[in-house]
Parts: C-alpha cells; sequence; structure tokens
C-alpha cells in the first residue's frame, strides 16, 4: 500500500508515509479508516510526509472531500491538532496548501512544509523525531 502509518508515542506524533502513485480513493479509504481505528489520537500531532508520493491521480475534488471527511472526525475533539504537512514538490505542495486552506474552519491546525525540519520545528519537536521520518 502506498500509505502507511505508525504511532510515535514517544514524540507523541502519528506519522502517515505516502509513496508511490497515491490517488483519490487511496487516500479517502485510508484516512476514513484511520479516524475509526483506535490508532486516532486527536491529543498526538501529526505528520504527513508526502516527498515520496506521486499525487498526479490526485484531483481537487479529491481533497475537498478528504477536508470534509477529516473535519466530520475533528469537529468535537476538544485540543488543538496540529498537522504539518512535508510536500517538497510544487504540485504536492500546492495540493496540501489547498487542503490547508479549506480545513481552516476546523479545529485542526494545518501547515505545509517543504522539508522535514522545518514541519518537526512547528510542532515544537526536538530534532530527534528527524531520525524518526527519515
Amino acid at each position: 500500500m502506498p500509505i502507511t502509518f505508525r504511532v510515535l508515542d514517544k514524540h507523541r506524533i502519528l506519522l502517515a508515509t505516502f509513496s508511490g502513485v497515491i490517488n483519490d480513493e487511496q487516500v479517502i479509504r485510508f484516512w476514513t479508516e484511520f479516524y475509526e481505528s483506535d490508532l486516532w489520537k486527536p491529543e498526538y500531532d501529526e505528520i504527513s510526509d508526502l516527498r515520496e508520493a506521486s499525487v498526479e491521480a490526485v484531483t481537487m475534488e479529491g481533497v475537498s472531500k478528504l477536508a470534509s471527511i477529516a473535519g466530520q472526525y475533528t469537529a468535537n475533539i476538544n485540543v488543538v491538532h496540529r498537522t504539518a504537512i512535508i510536500a517538497p514538490e510544487d504540485l504536492t505542495f500546492g495540493l496540501s496548501r489547498f487542503y490547508e486552506a479549506i480545513s481552516s474552519q476546523t479545529p485542526e491546525v494545518i501547515m505545509v512544509f517543504r522539508d522535514p525540519a522545518s514541519a518537526v520545528e512547528w510542532l515544537g519537536r526536538d530534532e530527534t523525531l528527524l531520525t524518526e521520518i527519515g
């Protein structure tokens, strides 16, 4: 599967890693299953690492649907949930910024970065997290 997930309890981080060609259906299915699982911990911050992803098959409609789904699952959380998206490529960065913009009315605070170090710094985690995410 081009999307893998790890819980990094030491850092209180949920890490989603995307690789290869991904499409709307995969992304929506992955996040829906994740939010419905025991792995979803709203009190943990999140990193979505898209450095190895090819997103040509992801559409604006798919990103909008994902934002809607995420909004439904995060609507009633009582903590600030921060998501750092690592997206160095222009297309991936642009789609991620679109997701950030349309998610601005949810409790999830999203920022998009081109490199992991900036994402880790924004989340306020120490540099040892960089070795965990590669």
